[in-house]
């Protein structure tokens, strides 16, 4: 399942609605018109105080459109001290290069290629932290959660556009351009520009998808505040093919993916939404169906009393990359295309820079 989705954190978003349902009927005083059975209050999991959930995000949305097989290529760790009342957010790229039983693969892969519980222990070991729960979404996650909170605002940092967003459902197409006589035209032109390269390797196409522009459109994005349904949020995130060298890379979207699930955090925290027994019942009924988490209800209860104050809290970010400084999450190198089979993959910059990184920023420690 390919491509950029958001990967909705259910912390953010069921433990929200529902947590947040059970504050105000609870805090307030009124009765519940949705019937939830709340039993006996369960602690949270957690080490030295603070509660890491993965957020996974797959595209689940139509098989016959899959190029690529099930891709995790949103995977964040979103990290919760409900005591010191701060949320710290992970993103983590996919091009990240990982080995599994002596088999290298990027991360993006693992979710497939080995499973879902791999992955889990792949990015334990690979941050040195513990995953206490995980929570996946799709696609029509994210549609229907922000179109049911009747669109989400975001303070967008930098205007950007996008020329070649895929459009969903002409993966496939050709756009009236004769694929033989193209194939053949790009053939004649490699020939003669490496007719006097003896080690140049003919590739077994010369088409690739820019060959066809219907399949892409151009979307656009001003600076400042914009509202966002629930299409433009998943475009707002999924969009990495920008002109601009700030926005047009995977770390740029990262950081969207980040803004759209605080703008979902936001709107549902709302007195619009939370005092709203009509929105709560259909926002928490899309999360019902199309989210998949291993939170309990009993575990929601024991940090509903922290959801009362939760505009309180403090929330960092940051993306796991290339560029800038080690201490913002910079910890990452290119790797060598030879070494990984021609493809383009980030390691880490030495062997303990990422646990040592992450140590310091969830948990304010050094390695020893």
């Amino acid at each position: 399942m390919k491509k950029l989705v958001i990967g909705i954190s259910i912390f953010i978003t069921l433990f929200l609605i529902l947590g947040g349902y059970f504050v105000y009927t609870v805090f307030s005083g009124t009765s519940s018109p949705i019937s939830i059975n709340f039993d006996t209050p369960k602690k949270l999991k957690g080490t030295d105080g603070r509660t890491n959930i993965l957020a996974i995000g797959v595209d689940t949305r139509d098989s016959n459109y899959l190029q690529t097989g099930t891709l995790t290529d949103t995977l964040i760790v979103i990290s919760v001290d409900l005591e010191n009342k701060n949320i710290k957010f992970l993103s983590l790229p996919r091009d990240i290069w990982v080995e599994i039983d002596n088999r290298g693969m990027k991360i993006n892969e693992v979710y497939t290629l080995v499973g879902p519980e791999s992955l889990k222990q792949t990015i334990e070991e690979l941050l040195g932290i513990d995953i206490h729960y995980t929570a996946k979404a799709d696609f029509g996650t994210v549609i229907k959660i922000v179109d049911s909170l009747e669109g989400i605002t975001i303070n967008n940092p930098k205007a950007f556009t996008d020329n070649y967003y895929p459009k969903f459902g002409w993966e496939n197409e050709t756009c009236g351009i004769d694929t033989n006589e193209l194939e053949k035209e790009k053939e004649k032109e490699w020939e003669e520009e490496n007719q006097d390269k003896e080690d140049a390797i003919k590739p077994n196409t010369f088409l690739d998808q820019y060959d066809f522009p219907c399949r892409f459109e151009a979307i656009s994005f001003s600076t400042g505040e914009i509202i966002l349904s629930g299409e433009e949020a998943l475009k707002y995130a999924r969009s990495r093919h920008s002109f601009d060298t700030d926005q047009g890379t995977d770390f740029a979207r990262a950081r969207r993916q980040q803004l759209v699930i605080l703008a979902i955090k936001d709107k549902i925290l709302s007195k619009n939404v939370l005092t709203n027994i009509n929105k709560l019942r259909n926002v928490y009924s899309n999360m019902a169906e199309l989210l998949e988490t291993d939170f309990t209800i009993n575990e929601l209860i024991t940090a509903a009393p922290f959801i009362k104050d939760s505009n309180e809290f403090s929330i960092e970010s940051r993306v796991l990359s290339n560029m800038g400084k080690e201490e913002e999450g910079g910890v990452l190198v290119q790797g060598i295309y030879e070494s990984y089979g021609g493809r383009y993959v980030l390691i880490p910059k030495t062997q303990d820079s990422i646990i040592t990184f992450v140590n310091e920023y969830f948990y304010a420690t050094k390695l020893l």
